[in-house]
């Protein structure tokens, strides 16, 4: 039996958020692998990004995975490229259910745009942006699709996501 929810999905799609109230409405606890990369690492994520790029930041992102992946009854917050890496979306699964948030990309700007610490998009225009995001959900389309299923979470309240979650793993397990 599955004893964690993940939550993935692009930045901006509500995944911190809306796993916190789904936590407290659980009664389990919440955990945000973005803030743990900063706990292991001791530097923000925009960082290691800049000093040390990308690759390593996966790489710290790889050892919180497997950090979190032993916890019982939490849910769980992963950033957006968490799950294209196969290691990291094997070891989630294992104990968790997997959902996927999705959101329009014009959404997704509305939601990150005045974010100072969003290192994939730092790029300057809003037209430079709407397509990173566009080009970056294209790529990662096929993995977020492996995952046990997917909200698009565009127009749609907190309390609506997290019935919709309970919902839809509930009807898994039932």
């Amino acid at each position: 039996m599955k004893k964690n929810i993940v939550l993935s999905g692009f930045m901006g799609t509500g995944k911190s958020t809306v796993g916190r109230a789904l936590a407290e409405r659980l009664r389990w606890g919440f955990v945000d692998t973005d803030d743990q990369i900063e706990v292991l690492s001791g530097m923000k994520i925009s960082k290691i990004f800049s000093e040390f790029g990308e690759d390593v930041f996966r790489r710290f992102e790889s050892l919180v995975v497997c950090k979190v992946s032993e916890l019982s009854n939490y849910v769980i917050s992963v950033g957006g490229g968490t799950i294209v890496d196969p290691f990291n979306r094997d070891i989630l699964s294992k104990n968790a259910f997997i959902i996927t948030f999705m959101a329009q990309p014009e959404v997704i700007y509305s939601r990150v745009y005045s974010t100072k610490n969003r290192p994939l998009l730092d790029l300057g225009s809003e037209e430079l942006i709407l397509n990173q995001i566009k080009s970056l959900l294209e790529r990662r389309m096929r993995y977020y699709c492996m995952c046990d299923f997917i909200l698009d979470t565009s127009f749609k309240e907190i309390f609506e996501l997290v019935d919709e979650i309970i919902e839809h793993i509930y009807n898994i397990v039932t």
